[in-house]
């Protein structure tokens, strides 16, 4: 199996995201992420909100034991095709933004495959009335094989 974090700098990023997710854009005590972000939050007062999914896929990781969420917003099922675009903002794709929120949790003391809790939200079939894309279902597909690598399900 291939080690999907092998060409990210792990700490370097999770640290960076830790620290942009908690300045993430707030308005009236709710936190917007937009596509290829991830918020993070440690209180049960948090908001944390993403729009305009379409065939892109919001993903929220919940830690119940520890309070802890994580939330991304995926736009891509795989980050081969555009690979400096990944290194730059991996929660954008699913083969490295799963991973990427995977790691955030175990960093804040989140005993992954013990607690999560897995939810998603879009997926859909946009624009595309010949179904030659599929990319809301690829999107959805591409995340369950992740999770799955991570020991988690919906």
């Amino acid at each position: 199996m291939v080690d999907t974090y092998t060409y990210i700098p792990c700490y370097t990023w999770i640290n960076k995201y830790i620290r942009g997710a908690e300045k993430s854009r707030t308005k009236m005590g709710i936190s917007y992420i937009e596509r290829g972000d991830i918020a993070i939050s440690k209180s049960l007062n948090d908001v944390i909100k993403t729009v305009t999914l379409g065939s892109c896929v919001g993903v929220m990781l919940h830690d119940p034991l520890q309070k802890i969420v994580t939330m991304g917003h995926i736009v891509l099922p795989d980050s081969s095709i555009r690979s400096e675009k990944a290194k730059n903002k991996p929660a954008r794709y699913a083969d490295t933004g799963i991973p990427l929120l995977v790691k955030i949790l175990e960093k804040m003391g989140s005993e992954v495959n013990q607690t999560i809790i897995v939810k998603i939200a879009g997926g859909a079939q946009m624009e595309d009335e010949n179904k030659t894309f599929n990319l809301g279902q690829r999107n959805v597909l591409a995340i369950k094989k992740t999770l799955i690598n991570h020991g988690l399900t919906l």
